[in-house]
């Protein structure tokens, strides 16, 4: 099980209007990322938007609890990449996301590793703080492979 003492975690970023439907996020230390409403309601193309970086934001979080647990328990892998999708539907007369599959593909040495990798996504799993604190079901579809069978 994961143990993080008990703390107060404050996390402040700032989004300024630039022009039509682009804003600039800000957050002390950290590099401006421009942002806009989606593509497919009226926003520019190529720029990240408030769902896309949810999404990303429970990728990564899986991504960062499973390093997290993998170095708390000598899991050791040989890559890591993950995909997500976001699901958005009308519910009760309201846009929302209705649920997130992450799909972490991970490279392993042997077998044995390939099932220790597999409990530490469950606990990764279940202790995101990110998916953890919405509302929207998250899914993990894990693929683990051995090193000898890795053709991804």
């Amino acid at each position: 099980m994961v143990k993080i003492k008990p703390k107060l975690f404050t996390y402040k970023v700032k989004s300024t209007w630039i022009a039509e439907k682009r804003a600039l996020l800000e957050a002390e230390g950290k590099s401006p990322l421009e942002v806009a409403t989606p593509a497919e309601f009226g926003g520019p193309e190529g720029l990240w938007s408030p769902e896309d970086l949810f999404v990303s934001s429970i990728n990564t979080c899986v991504l960062t609890t499973f390093l997290y647990i993998a170095q708390r328990h000598g899991l050791k892998f040989l890559s890591y990449q993950s995909e997500a999708e976001g699901t958005v539907q009308m519910v009760e007369g309201a846009l929302m996301f209705t649920h997130i599959v992450v799909r972490p593909k991970i490279e392993v040495e042997d077998e044995q590793m390939a099932a220790a990798v597999r409990q530490g996504l469950e606990k990764a799993e279940k202790y995101c703080l990110i998916s953890s604190s919405v509302k929207t079901q998250v899914r993990l579809e894990p693929k683990i492979v051995a090193k000898q069978e890795a053709k991804f």
